[in-house]
């Protein structure tokens, strides 16, 4: 994380010692490396694509051994029991020729 030095002196300041603040750079830094990381979310069960809205847009409801996963777009040509994992909001599956497709999750 870069600040200006000016900004650092001031947080440094704020925080009571230079320790505290390397201390909280560490704990951003380790949050951010483990939201970087893949969430698994078990074996592909099936898909089921739906045409949704005004303008028929195609979602889908994937289901994995973890639960149900609405994504955007028509998920197709995956196997069942491909490996399944979430990362930054997006739902990856992976095939047995290690190419991977990537698909926007829906919050609810």
């Amino acid at each position: 994380m870069l600040l200006l030095p000016f900004r650092k002196r001031i947080i440094v300041k704020l925080m009571g010692s230079e320790a505290a603040y390397r201390t909280a750079l560490e704990e951003i830094e380790e949050i951010e490396r483990a939201s970087q990381a893949a969430t698994e979310l078990g074996e592909l069960i099936g898909v089921a694509v739906h045409h949704v809205g005004f303008f028929n847009r195609a979602e889908s409801i994937v289901e994995t051994s973890e639960g149900f996963f609405r994504v955007i777009g028509c998920v197709s040509n995956v196997r069942k029991g491909a490996a399944v994992s979430m990362l930054n909001n997006e739902l990856v599956v992976a095939s047995e020729a290690g190419v991977t497709k990537r698909y926007a999750l829906i919050k609810d």
